[in-house]
């Protein structure tokens, strides 16, 4: 009887840590703005606020949808973004549905 309650305790246990391994190796996929979407100018969404509230990893994706005749995604390096500068982006994304692969911390 006590075998069989270490072997079933271990079995639990098993159980229990494959779940959280499996949640933790997962890639989330994120639409920006959620339901809203990726729209500049728009006074119902602030994005600062919609990403506080998420907890990205490396291997997320992050899907911008937005209208491409209006909008479109420039990746910027850290200080040009904290100047609201868009001169000299890294990359421009315009096709209206872009997805970015999060490649490390701070990308």
């Amino acid at each position: 009887m006590g075998f069989t309650k270490k072997v079933m305790l271990f079995l639990s246990t098993m159980t229990v840590l494959s779940f959280f391994m499996i949640t933790l190796g997962a890639t989330f996929l994120y639409k920006v703005g959620d339901d809203a979407g990726w729209k500049m100018g728009s006074a119902n969404l602030d994005y600062h606020t919609w990403a506080a509230k998420k907890f990205f990893r490396v291997g997320d994706i992050l899907v911008f949808q937005y209208d491409r005749a209006q909008d479109n995604v420039l990746r910027v390096n850290f200080p040009n973004y904290h100047k609201c500068n868009a001169a000299n982006p890294i990359t421009t994304y315009s096709s209206g549905n872009d997805s970015i692969t999060i490649r490390g911390p701070g990308h």
